[in-house]
């Protein structure tokens, strides 16, 4: 079985950088919202529980709702920074026509190995848009 390198990939965008860039940037207007939100939502929710006191336990578990229910509502939304890759690359390599069983190896920053995909029997079409999408989650 012949085995090859037949190149590297480069890196195209990081993502991760221009996210820092972008949050850099909006920084002030962040904190601003940040504060003028918790400041609105803590009045309303004195509101809320001053409305809601009527004494005993039935009270105090009202005024507690609300405290968990305020609280709940702060956690910060992370979803769509967990779907974005970390780093994006490319590569453009010339291979003759045929059928190929390709590996495509994951190095981390050090050069180590942290996993692979396999793609077995991939063809080659000549004067054609040969393009292999993998991904890893490392």
């Amino acid at each position: 079985m012949d085995s090859e390198l037949i190149g590297e990939l480069q890196l195209l965008e990081d993502v991760g950088k221009v996210a820092q860039e972008t949050f850099e940037a909006k920084k002030s207007l962040v904190y601003l919202r940040t504060v003028a939100r918790a400041v609105a939502k803590g009045l309303a929710a004195h509101k809320a529980k001053k409305k809601a006191d009527s004494g005993g336990l039935g009270g105090w578990l009202k005024k507690a709702a609300i405290d968990v229910g305020t609280d709940i509502s702060e956690n910060a939304d992370l979803r769509c920074s967990r779907l974005l890759p970390g780093k994006i690359y490319v590569g453009d390599f010339e291979i003759e026509p045929g059928t190929y069983d390709l590996t495509i190896e994951f190095l981390d920053a050090n050069g180590h190995l942290v996993g692979a995909t396999d793609v077995f029997e991939y063809q080659v079409f000549r004067n054609a848009l040969n393009l292999i999408e993998v991904f890893s989650l490392n």
